[in-house]
Formats: C-alpha cells, structure tokens, sequence
C-alpha cells in the first residue's frame, strides 16, 4: 500500500502538494472495511463513480442536515470507495487516476458542494444506460 501511496501522491503533483496528498492512511474513526474489494474490483468504473456518487451525497446531505456522525460516516466510506477505485486506476495506469485524486481532493475537503454535482453524473449516466 505504501507504494501505491507513494506513486498516486509523489508522481501527480508537485512537491509541497505531495505531502497534503495521503490516499491510503487516513484515520479512520471506524473499525474494518465497509465493503467487499473483490466485488468492488468486478465493478465497471462508472458502477463505481455511481456509488462514489451515493456516498457522496449522503455527505453533503448530512453536513446540510448539521448531522455530523452521519456526515462523518458518509465522508469516510466515501473516501474509501474512491481510494479502493484508485487502487485499481493505478494498476492499469489509466489516465482517469489523476481526475479522480483531485475529486477526491475538493471532496475531502468538504468545502465546494459542486463536487456533488461532478459525481452524480456518474449516477445519472449509469440509469440512463440500464
């Protein structure tokens, strides 16, 4: 995992940015993992940016609300979805990877609510094609 760390931080931004960057440590306030990675692995990428886009809107949702246990929840499955669909764009060197770390980027941040709006895309295009 610390390579994988190393290549998604180091080699896609600059050097001060590099050390904001953290895709596989970040704490974690709950225990284990919330989802199945091997069936996560069987997923299309827009299956997966489409339930990126859920967990995302429970956050916003949540922050809306001024629930923060379930914001705080949401915010870190979220986080988890999309470093696990990180994992995988390295591996196959897609070029998808860098778009994605800076989505994740404004999402961790929890400051600009149009990153909802960037994943439901992914939802809605995903219903439109079943």
């Amino acid at each position: 995992m610390e390579s994988v760390e190393m290549v998604l931080s180091c080699l896609l931004y600059p050097a001060p940015m590099c050390a904001t960057i953290k895709i596989m440590k970040v704490a974690r306030p709950v225990d284990g993992c919330h989802f199945d990675r091997e069936r996560w692995r069987s997923r299309s990428f827009l299956e997966q940016m489409a339930n990126i886009a859920a967990e995302v809107g429970r956050t916003f949702s949540a922050k809306r609300r001024g629930d923060e246990e379930a914001m705080t929840g949401a915010l870190y499955r979220g986080l988890d979805l999309i470093d696990a669909t990180a994992e995988i764009l390295v591996e196959q060197k897609s070029p998808r990877l860098r778009e994605l770390l800076r989505a994740r980027e404004i999402f961790a941040g929890l400051e600009d609510e149009s990153i909802e709006d960037y994943f439901m895309q992914y939802a809605l295009t995903l219903r439109k094609d079943r």
